[in-house]
């Protein structure tokens, strides 16, 4: 919480996360021999894959750099795009890696036509690739025998560390909130900017209007505010006893509160 003569800002640390719901897992390796590798994958799509996109495979040395790709079927999206997905996944490992290389499967969504790939969920590169697990090629010399498959174990997020995770309301005194919001002192009226507007979810605000920093008149209307200042609409406030219920939604600049 901080607090100036004119404003007043708490955040709660509600997580915002603007990763889709998509997820991928990939099952054992199999080698079929003559350098051969398949992979079972399982896409779990709890919003519809956006058509057009396509998943990508790449097998990379360590520093994230591409060594060679492993396809997967294209129809195997056709006919379903959300929900869990079953697929496969194929490729030659090439000739000049030799036994005891390691690399690494980071796999993620993307449009042939152009455009960023999809933010999935899972444990993201930082490059929109998520990892899944390691290969390690096994043979004697230059002969290849096999194939050792070890999945990525993700690490803890020390972001989260500093989070609300659990989207537990916190009693900041005359606001109680999960989320980020800015109280601005308007003449009469209060204004509750919701933080970051651009991408974030909603949330309540509940105002404990007694113990707010300024001596304003109780509030008898809400006004949604677009970002130029207009006003679309107002409604009458909602109470619960003598805390006002705000609700910022998303996609809203602000909410004004008056008294008529």
């Amino acid at each position: 919480m901080a607090r100036s003569p004119g404003q007043l800002y708490v955040n709660g640390r509600q997580v915002i996360d603007s990763r889709l719901p998509i997820r991928v897992s990939a099952g054992d390796v199999h080698y079929a021999g003559d350098r051969k590798l398949e992979m079972p994958l399982t896409w779990q799509a709890d919003v519809a894959i956006p058509d057009g996109y396509r998943p990508f495979l790449h097998f990379c040395d360590e520093p994230g750099e591409i060594v060679f790709q492993m396809s997967q079927d294209p129809r195997e999206f056709e006919a379903q795009r959300q929900g869990e997905i079953a697929a496969r996944g194929f490729t030659q490992i090439p000739g000049n890696l030799a036994p005891g290389e390691t690399l690494e499967l980071r796999v993620g969504l993307y449009n042939p036509s152009g455009g960023p790939r999809l933010a999935l969920t899972g444990p993201d590169d930082g490059t929109r690739r998520i990892r899944l697990g390691t290969i390690r090629l096994e043979g004697e010399a230059d002969r290849l025998t096999g194939v050792a498959w070890t999945p990525h174990v993700p690490e803890p997020d020390p972001l989260l560390a500093r989070l609300n995770p659990d989207g537990k309301p916190i009693d900041f005194g005359p606001v109680v909130t999960v989320g980020a919001c800015r109280l601005t002192r308007e003449g009469d009226a209060l204004v509750v900017t919701p933080l970051p507007r651009e991408r974030g979810p909603g949330f309540p605000v509940e105002l404990r209007w007694t113990k707010l920093p300024w001596k304003l008149p109780s509030p008898t209307h809400v006004e949604p505010v677009a970002e130029d200042g207009s006003v679309a609409e107002r409604r009458p406030v909602r109470r619960d006893g003598e805390v006002v219920l705000v609700e910022c939604e998303p996609g809203v600049f602000a909410v004004r509160l008056v008294r008529e």
